[in-house]
């Protein structure tokens, strides 16, 4: 146990059994609330390893297909050739 929590318990301690029995609910509901959060999380693909490299690099392969190219814009004082951009 963390002294943190040892502390929080040694005041808890000196409160009414209805106010000590109101508190214990609420941290027994977060505990179970973190627990579903966790499990759903585990069984979503999005936060499965490698599911961010595995979309940016979907989006890359994808994306020259996607292009249009377009002659480059280049003021006529400049003596870069034009390209495509």
């Amino acid at each position: 146990m963390t002294e943190l929590l040892e502390r929080a318990i040694a005041r808890l301690q000196t409160l009414s059994e209805n106010e000590q029995n109101a508190i214990a609910s609420i941290i027994l509901e977060e505990i179970e609330d973190e627990r579903l959060w966790d499990e759903s999380f585990s069984r979503s693909p999005m936060f499965s390893p490698g599911w961010q490299l595995r979309q940016w690099l979907n989006t890359m392969l994808e994306k020259p297909k996607n292009l249009i190219q377009k002659p480059c814009e280049v003021p006529h004082y400049c003596r870069v050739p034009q390209t495509v951009c």
